[in-house]
C-alpha cells in the first residue's frame, strides 16, 4: 500500500483511494487493546474532579442593587372617598 501524503496536491484526493478508507476492524482492535488506558484516564479524571470538588473552598458570592425612590405622600380625605363612591 503506497503512503499518501495529504499535503501533496499532485496526488488525487479521492476518498475511496487506498489509505483513506478507515478500517473499522482495526479501530475496534485498537480500542480493545488500549481500552484499559482509556478507562484508566477517564477514572483518573473523575477521581481528580471529585477530589477538587471535595477539598476546594466553597465561595458563595452575590451582587445586588436596591434602588429606593420616595414618592410624595398622597393624602385623600375621607369625605372625598365617600362622595365619589355614591
Amino acid at each position: 500500500m503506497p503512503i499518501v501524503d495529504p499535503l501533496d496536491s499532485s496526488q488525487p484526493q479521492d476518498p475511496s483511494a487506498a489509505g483513506f478508507i478507515v478500517d473499522l476492524h482495526g479501530v475496534i482492535q485498537v480500542l480493545r487493546a488500549k481500552g484499559w488506558l482509556i478507562i484508566s484516564c477517564a477514572a483518573l479524571a473523575v477521581a481528580a474532579a471529585a477530589f477538587y470538588v471535595k477539598w476546594a473552598p466553597r465561595v458563595y458570592e452575590a451582587v445586588t442593587t436596591v434602588e429606593v425612590e420616595q414618592e410624595d405622600a398622597k393624602i385623600v380625605k375621607a369625605e372625598q372617598v365617600v362622595s365619589e363612591d355614591m
